[in-house]
């Protein structure tokens, strides 16, 4: 026999549930309503940023961007015509003072100098034939200085005796023979003299032609030297030890005097040349610390020059590297650098917001204390860093203020963060 069971009824609260959420959410509808009027912007909390008042040691920094350069760069020309024979490098290479670099042949070059060579052998030899020469005329003409002057100190001698006889009144000097003694002695003094002069004028234009033989060779063994550096020119050598950056030739090719062989420079020792806006390179001197960010390595330096003029918007900074360079550091590596202006041993500063200007008045977003709302705030910043600002005033420590992107409700004075 079948039994008919009987429904029992639900319970009031499960059979009207959606009576008290609907009470709820209306409650709170009302509630957000009230609390939200057309003065309040609602923003997104996970696309808002906060950053917090900080106090103390406040570095100002500048920041730019650069690559690092070679301090010395050398380009290697050449200093003579010719043909490319042999190129020993390539770009990369790592060379020695010294290391050859290339080597050209010019033909008329090897030749002028053998020619040279033979010129100068040449005027060598007769330039020691005319001094022995000149020498040995000298020799002689002094052997007949020699004689004059003997044969006037005998007939002097002779000359002497009969005037003392004479003094005596002897009669033994005949006066025929004393007059002819006395002209026979000033005879053989006059020939004496001349014979000397003979001599010093032979002397002096021995000396004045061994002068222009030695100024021909002087002047021969200068073409010899240059004929010979024309040739030596030939093999292009390196200046310094360096890294090979570029090679400006290839075989067989055809080069005149002045063209660019190729350009080495100094790996140890770089510079780093940074581009800073001009809005900010005025408070940058030379001898401020710098930090050089390879983004494997950093390495320090200082300002060791300033551009004088600005070029799209930038200003050049040279940067003297402190060694040892990092491993990382190469000619023309990109990098970052940032420069320290000052410090401020206390300071009030904050990361600096978006579209934020040093030494200005702005409007930030200041965050309540309930961390529900924020409201603009009026702020007087200070000088700028890299990333952060100096507060003057409107702000303490532990605030906390918008850094993000405002501009959708810049309009607002206070909004909400849901």
């Amino acid at each position: 026999m079948d039994i008919v069971r009987q429904k029992k009824e639900r319970g009031v609260i499960k059979k009207y549930w959606y009576i008290p959420v609907f009470f709820i959410a209306f409650l709170v509808f009302y509630f957000i309503s009230n609390l939200i009027s057309d003065d309040i912007y609602v923003a997104d909390a996970d696309r808002v940023v906060f950053s917090e008042v900080k106090n103390g040691r406040f570095t100002v920094s500048v920041r730019g961007s650069g690559v690092l350069k070679p301090k010395e760069i050398n380009w290697l020309a050449s200093n003579v015509d010719g043909r490319v024979e042999t190129l020993y490098v390539k770009p990369g290479n790592i060379v020695k003072k010294g290391d050859l670099i290339a080597k050209l042949d010019n033909p008329e070059l090897v030749q002028k100098l053998k020619e040279t060579q033979w010129e100068l052998e040449a005027i060598e030899a007769d330039a020691i034939a005319s001094e022995i020469a000149g020498e040995s005329a000298l020799l002689d003409l002094e052997a007949v200085v020699l004689n004059a002057k003997l044969d006037f100190e005998k007939s002097k001698v002779q000359y002497n005796s009969q005037i003392q006889l004479r003094e005596k009144n002897l009669g033994v000097v005949a006066e025929v023979d004393f007059l002819k003694n006395r002209l026979e002695t000033l005879q053989s003094e006059k020939r004496w003299k001349i014979q000397q002069k003979r001599y010093e004028k032979m002397l002096e234009n021995n000396q004045a032609q061994l002068q222009a033989l030695k100024a021909r060779l002087k002047k021969m063994k200068k073409i010899a030297e240059r004929a010979q550096d024309q040739v030596d020119n030939l093999s292009v050598i390196a200046t310094m030890d360096s890294v090979v950056q570029n090679v400006a030739i290839e075989s067989g090719q055809r080069v005149r005097i002045g063209d660019n062989i190729a350009k080495l420079a100094q790996k140890e020792e770089l510079i780093a040349e940074l581009q800073i806006p001009e809005l900010q390179v005025r408070s940058v001197t030379i001898g401020q610390l710098v930090t050089i960010d390879t983004r494997n390595y950093k390495m320090t330096g200082e300002v060791a020059r300033v551009a004088p003029s600005v070029i799209n918007g930038k200003v050049q900074i040279d940067v003297e590297l402190d060694l040892p360079l990092s491993p990382d550091a190469i000619p023309d590596l990109t990098v970052d650098g940032i420069i320290t202006v000052s410090n401020i041993d206390q300071a009030l500063y904050v990361k600096k917001p978006i579209y934020t200007q040093s030494q200005s008045d702005a409007y930030v977003y200041k965050e309540s204390s309930d961390g529900r709302f924020v409201e603009r705030t009026r702020v007087k910043f200070g000088v700028g860093s890299v990333g952060e600002v100096q507060i003057i005033s409107g702000l303490n420590i532990g605030d906390r203020i918008v850094v993000s992107d405002p501009s959708q409700w810049e309009m607002y004075e206070k909004v909400l963060i849901n």
